[in-house]
This record gives C-alpha cells, sequence and structure tokens, in this order.
C-alpha cells in the first residue's frame, strides 16, 4: 500500500491496487490516511523524500563513526587571524553549528575594504572510505525543506569543526579587496584558522555588517 501511495503511476503495481480496491479505498489520498492512522506513517510525512528515496536520518553505524571522528583533531597547517576579529554565522537549524564567518577592515592605502569569508572544514575529519563515506557520497548534498533540514553530514561532525569563540580552527579563506566604487582589486584564497570575536545568528547578521560596508558590498562586481 505505501508503493501505491508514493508512486505516480499505476504502472506494475496490481497487487497493491487490488488490495486498496478490495479494502474499499478511493485513491491515493484515503490509502495515506489509513496508513497514517495505523502508525507506519506521521501526519505530516514528506511523500517526496520517499519517493525520491531521500534517506532522512543516518545509520546507526554511521553515527557511531562520525562520533569517533569528532574527537580527533584534523592536521591543517593554516595561518592564524589573530588581528582580524571575526563574526561567525549560525545555522537557522542548530545554533550550535556555525560553518561560516566573515570580517572587514579598511586598508590603509586609498580607500579600499577588504573583506574576509571564512568557511569551516568539517571534511577533514571524514575518511575517504567505508560506510559514512558511502552515506555521504549517497546523499550528495544538503536537502532544505519548509519542515525540515537533512544534513549532507552527520551534525556532531559539524558541530566538532564549528567556528568557536574559544579556540582556533582550520578555515579556508577568501581574502577579497573592493575599492571605493565597488571594483574588485584583488582576490586570493588561503588556508587559515581562526576564533570568533562574536557568534550571531543569520538574523542578527544583517545588523552586524557596517551600512557603509552593506553599500560597498552592493555595488561590488
Amino acid at each position: 500500500m505505501a508503493a501505491y501511495v508514493l508512486s505516480e503511476t499505476d504502472e506494475g503495481l496490481r497487487d497493491s491496487i487490488d488490495l486498496v480496491r478490495a479494502a474499499h479505498l478511493h485513491g491515493r489520498a484515503a490509502v495515506l490516511d489509513v496508513l497514517v492512522r495505523v502508525g507506519y506513517w506521521d501526519v505530516d510525512e514528506n511523500l517526496i523524500l520517499h519517493r525520491e528515496q531521500i534517506p532522512q536520518v543516518f545509520t546507526e553505524q554511521a553515527e557511531q563513526l562520525a562520533a569517533g571522528l569528532a574527537t580527533t583533531r584534523p592536521v591543517w597547517r593554516g595561518w592564524p587571524n589573530w588581528s582580524q576579529p571575526s563574526i561567525g554565522v549560525s545555522d537557522e537549524t542548530d545554533s550550535e553549528i556555525c560553518l561560516r564567518a566573515w570580517a572587514v577592515r579598511r586598508r590603509r592605502e586609498g580607500w579600499r575594504l577588504r573583506l574576509r569569508l571564512h568557511v569551516a572544514l568539517p571534511c577533514l575529519r571524514l575518511t575517504p572510505d567505508g560506510p559514512l563515506a558511502e552515506e555521504i557520497s549517497g546523499r550528495g548534498i544538503r536537502v532544505d525543506l519548509p519542515d525540515q533540514t537533512l544534513p549532507l553530514i552527520p551534525p556532531v561532525l559539524l558541530r566538532a569543526a564549528s567556528f568557536t569563540t574559544l579556540e582556533y580552527r582550520p578555515a579556508l579563506t577568501v581574502i577579497v579587496d573592493v575599492d571605493a566604487s565597488g571594483d574588485l582589486a584583488k582576490a586570493q584564497l588561503r588556508r587559515s584558522r581562526i576564533r570568533l570575536s562574536a557568534r550571531v545568528s543569520p538574523s542578527e547578521n544583517q545588523n552586524a555588517v557596517p551600512s557603509d560596508v552593506v553599500g560597498l558590498v552592493s555595488a561590488f562586481r
């Protein structure tokens, strides 16, 4: 019956259709209602995830492997940003996860801004093979839905790699110099290690950016 609900056509579902008719059910909505009533699915079940065979949870084995990897300290030869106060932006779905941060300052040579965008690196703790790597590869991307988020990597690893105000952690940093007209003067990518000066929510992040920087970034091209 579940296969009948998830299918978009009746092709190859003769047994299921016979069962539905024998139960005097009319249409997929009626079958779904029965499956919810017997506890097979929740009332707000996302059928698209089932239809596309998108896994909603990691297996117990993958979760255990992730928990073990979260306790390791990866080797990362990155330049520490001692003099650059960085503001981390927490994830919308989990305030303990902070995988991106930014910093901005004016350069001495002319009216120029240097913008830094830091990206955390949970991948440093991952192994190239094994059950956890296979599940991550099978997912491919993070899935954001109105009612839930399905992460690409187990949250325990994301929290372990997240930026914090307590210690320096690995980052990949994009450094961009922008002149007063919004033109790109220079850009580079570098390894780094950062410790946050502050951590804000996505909504608070809008207020953390200086107004003149907002205007300049909007003109950036």
